[in-house]
């Protein structure tokens, strides 16, 4: 009997965010309804399988992808609010949030 090495905590992380991306790519070019685990598979060069065991259902595929490419951009944005003082001035209430979340 052999025994697999399980994959490196890297390794597991790497490909699950392969397979995101892939997912919002597929996702913005064929549409909600239009994007099969064999497409996303395709693009990201992972099979059906893999895509499963990370993510049990094409609903809990699609979800998390949208999410995945909206907090960087988020995240840019929030930096960039916090950079500039006129909206730090106009919007006073939301800076302490901002600095709390993305302090240095």
């Amino acid at each position: 009997m052999t025994t697999r090495a399980s994959p490196s905590v890297g390794g597991v992380e790497e490909k699950r965010e392969l397979i995101l991306v892939a997912a919002f790519r597929v996702l913005g070019e064929k549409g909600y309804a239009g994007t099969r685990l064999r497409d996303v598979g395709d693009r990201a060069g992972v099979s059906v399988g893999l895509i499963q065991h990370y993510f049990d259902s094409h609903e809990n595929l699609l979800a998390p992808a949208m999410l995945h490419a909206a907090v960087p951009s988020f995240d840019d944005q929030a930096r960039l609010w916090l950079e500039s003082s006129n909206m730090v001035m106009q919007y006073p209430h939301l800076s302490p949030l901002l600095q709390s979340v993305y302090a240095t």
